[in-house]
């Protein structure tokens, strides 16, 4: 009788633990996915999309059921379709253990935004975790950049340094057709 009681009572403490550190671990999952705008996306070997964050939601307009067994290119313009590209980057997740990539995602109204996709192998290697990053207010500020860094700003024209580059594009074009 007094080792069935101390197993149940063993066995009680575990599973008052085991509860203790799930509802912990519930309560982390739901602040990271409150502050993160990014998308969590877990996949199979084959790309199926076997679990995802609810900000899929805010970034692509569909629920979590709705992407759930289908494959990554649901999500975005897959660029690893290409298998030269695609064992490249298994090499460098391998060697390095994640992988940064760019791509265009896909809403479901349609429209598109610029992705940046980080990409980390599991252990097992039967799939991967991506985390996908709208970056559409990074590609604004870098045209902005851009066009402060080639124009000057009192006159609204190519500065000297962007003309100079311009000319000496022109220059190879015309030495390719014999123009010089």
């Amino acid at each position: 009788n007094i080792i069935f009681l101390s197993l149940a009572g063993a066995l009680l403490i575990t599973y008052h633990r085991w509860r203790y550190v799930t509802a912990k671990q519930s309560r982390l999952e739901s602040i990271l996915e409150s502050i993160s705008p990014d998308v969590f996306v877990v996949i199979n070997s084959k790309r199926t999309i076997i679990m995802c964050n609810e900000s899929v939601k805010r970034m692509f307009g569909y629920d979590v059921d709705d992407v759930l067994g289908k494959k990554t290119d649901f999500l975005y313009f897959d660029r690893r379709s290409d298998p030269k590209q695609k064992h490249e980057i298994y090499d460098i997740l391998e060697r390095d253990g994640y992988h940064i990539g760019f791509a265009t995602g896909r809403r479901k109204d349609g429209t598109t935004l610029p992705l940046e996709i980080i990409t980390s192998s599991v252990e097992s290697n039967d799939g991967a975790v991506l985390l996908l990053r709208d970056i559409t207010e990074r590609k604004r500020m870098e045209k902005k950049l851009e066009a402060l860094a080639t124009m000057d700003m009192m006159t609204g024209v190519m500065n000297r340094r962007s003309g100079l580059e311009f000319l000496r594009r022109q220059l190879e074009i015309a030495k390719q057709h014999n123009f010089t």
